[in-house]
């Protein structure tokens, strides 16, 4: 049988990795007061980290090396150890339902950031046309035609008071 964990959004398997998997504690309830208290304790935390809204764990239910500092988890009694309780790379702590509707409103965001984007690539490509068909036309009506039309104006009207200077000076 195929293991996988059931952390949220861990997608570890058994049958294509290494790693080990542990049963959530049972309730310890022949060994004593402290015991069962303690191992009641522990299974409600391993349960709470797991962060499923009303959920009831079955023998089946296993979580992975990968949330275990040390890979396993401590004993009953080690109380202190970080791995009394899975603590590593725990989900996103949001409920399922929360992560749809996350999932849907990120989705919306992109959606609409794409909108905008393009309406300014178009606004810019528009800039763009506008500016090369109305700037053309507008330089040569300024700039080529009327420059064309008054330097020969002032070239000749230059170049004939240089040749009436000339003759004063020859005669």
């Amino acid at each position: 049988m195929v293991n996988c964990c059931s952390v949220r959004g861990c997608s570890n398997r058994s049958n294509r990795d290494g790693k080990s998997y542990h049963s959530i504690p049972a309730v310890i309830v022949n060994q004593g007061d402290r015991t069962r208290e303690l191992s009641e304790q522990r299974r409600a935390q391993w349960i709470a980290k797991l962060g499923r809204d009303n959920y009831t764990p079955t023998k089946y239910t296993k979580i992975c090396s990968d949330h275990f500092v040390s890979g396993k988890p401590s004993t009953l009694y080690d109380i202190s150890s970080p791995d009394w309780i899975p603590s590593l790379h725990m989900g996103t702590g949001l409920s399922l339902k929360d992560a749809q509707s996350l999932s849907r409103y990120r989705k919306g965001q992109r959606a609409q950031r794409k909108k905008v984007l393009a309406a300014a690539e178009m606004l810019v490509e528009m800039s763009r046309r506008g500016r090369d068909e109305g700037g053309r036309g507008s330089q040569e009506s300024v700039g080529g035609t009327q420059a064309a039309q008054s330097n020969p104006v002032k070239y000749e009207h230059t170049t004939a008071k240089t040749e009436a200077s000339e003759e004063m000076f020859c005669m």
